[in-house]
C-alpha cells in the first residue's frame, strides 16, 4: 500500500490563504475561481449528489427548529433516498457520497456528520446497519484527533452491552465520551471486548503513531544530541512527533521515559495484532499488500470475503495517511509467515 497525504487547502494547488468553499457541496475550498472550474470535471458529480442530499435535509432541519424539538432522523422521514437499492435517510444517503472527495475538509464534514445522526438517532435500524459508530475513530486519527480517537474506543467499549438492546437505540450514549484518558494505560487487550473490530484496528494505528513518534525523538537523541546542548536537543524533540499526545507531555523529552513507554507500546501493539489476526486471520496480509481492496485471492474469514472488504474500506486509508505505519505491520506479518 502506498503512503498518502491527505490534501488540504486549496482543492487544486493546496494555497491556505483567501480560500472559499465551493457553493454548491459546502465542502472543498479553493483559491480562486478559476481553479474551481479547473477541479469542475473531478469535483461535479460528488458535489451535485451532496448538495441535493443538503437541499433535502434543510426543509427537515427547519420543521425540527419550528416544532421545539432537536433535529431527528427517523425512519418515518420524508427525506429518504434510495441508495444501492436500498431506502436510506438523507444524512446516511450524504455520508456515503462525501468520501468520494479527498481533502480534508471532507474528512471533517464525514465526522460531523456522524456525530449529528448519532446525537439524532431515535431507531435502531440505519444507525446500526450504517456503521456509522465503527468509522467515527478512524475519522479522528484522520484529522489529528488522536485523544479523542482513544476516548471514543475506550469509552465505546464500555457502553457497548448498552446500545440498541430493544426497539429504539441509545447510540447518543456514545458521545458522552472523555477527552483526557491515558492512551498509555495498561488494559488486557487480548481479552477486552470492543464495539467492533475496525475499533480494534484504529486502536493498534493509534498506538502505532505513538510508538513511531517516540522512535523518532530516539533517534533525534542519537543523531544530534552530542552535538548540542540539552536545551536545544528538547526544543528540537519537541517538533518531531505527529501526534499532540506525545508533542504535549514534557514526560518524553527523558530518555529513560521514553524508552519505557517504547517497551510498553511494543507490548500493547503485539496484543493488538494477535487480536485483530485471530479474529480476521488475513486483514493484515490484505492490508499491507500492493492492493488492499483485492480480497478475491485468499481464505475469506469466517463472515465472509464481503466483511473483510467492509474492514478494508474503513481502515486503509488511515493506515495509508500514517507514515511507517504500514511498516510496522509488515515487520509483523513477515514474521509470522517465517513462523517466528
Amino acid at each position: 500500500m502506498a503512503f498518502k497525504t491527505l490534501p488540504s487547502g486549496c482543492g487544486v494547488c493546496g494555497k491556505m490563504k483567501n480560500l472559499k468553499r465551493c457553493s454548491e457541496c459546502n465542502v472543498v475550498p479553493y483559491c480562486s475561481t478559476e481553479h474551481k472550474a479547473l477541479d469542475h470535471p473531478n469535483h461535479k458529480i460528488p458535489c451535485e449528489l451532496i448538495q441535493s442530499y443538503r437541499d433535502d435535509l434543510e426543509p427537515l432541519e427547519e420543521d425540527s427548529d419550528s416544532s421545539g424539538e432537536s433535529g431527528s432522523y427517523s425512519d418515518d422521514s420524508d427525506a429518504e433516498w434510495y441508495i444501492g437499492g436500498s431506502l436510506i435517510p438523507t444524512p446516511l444517503a450524504r455520508i456515503r457520497v462525501l468520501p468520494d472527495i479527498y481533502h480534508v475538509e471532507s474528512v471533517v464534514a464525514q465526522l460531523d456528520n456522524s456525530f449529528d445522526i448519532l446525537g439524532n438517532c431515535m431507531h435502531m435500524t440505519h444507525c446500526k446497519n450504517s456503521r456509522i459508530p465503527q468509522q467515527v475513530p478512524q475519522l479522528m486519527l484522520r484529522l489529528g484527533r488522536d485523544e479523542d480517537c482513544y476516548g471514543f474506543v475506550k469509552h465505546a467499549t464500555k457502553k457497548e452491552g448498552d446500545l440498541c438492546r430493544n426497539e429504539h437505540c441509545s447510540h447518543t450514549l456514545l458521545l458522552d465520551y472523555p477527552r483526557n484518558d491515558n492512551p498509555f494505560e495498561p488494559l488486557n487487550y487480548s481479552d477486552e471486548k470492543f464495539l467492533d473490530p475496525s475499533h480494534t484496528i484504529a486502536l493498534t494505528l493509534l498506538k502505532v503513531r505513538l510508538l513511531l513518534d517516540l522512535r523518532r525523538m530516539e533517534e533525534c537523541e542519537v543523531a544530534v544530541g552530542p552535538k548540542v546542548p540539552t536545551e536545544i536537543l528538547f526544543m528540537i524533540q519537541s517538533y518531531v512527533p505527529f501526534s499532540s499526545i506525545v508533542s504535549n507531555s514534557k514526560e518524553f523529552l527523558k530518555s529513560k521515559a521514553r524508552r519505557e513507554k517504547i517497551k510498553t507500546l511494543d507490548i500493547q501493539i503485539e496484543d493488538l495484532y494477535k487480536r485483530v489476526k485471530k479474529d480476521d486471520k488475513n486483514f493484515w496480509v490484505l492490508l499491507v499488500g500492493p492492493d488492499s481492496r483485492q480480497v478475491a485471492d485468499v481464505d475469506p474469514c469466517p463472515k465472509g470475503r464481503w466483511w473483510m472488504r467492509i474492514l478494508l474500506n474503513e481502515n486503509s486509508v488511515s493506515w495509508a495517511e500514517t507514515p511507517g505505519a504500514i511498516d510496522v505491520i509488515k515487520a509483523k506479518v513477515a514474521r509470522d509467515n517465517m513462523g517466528f
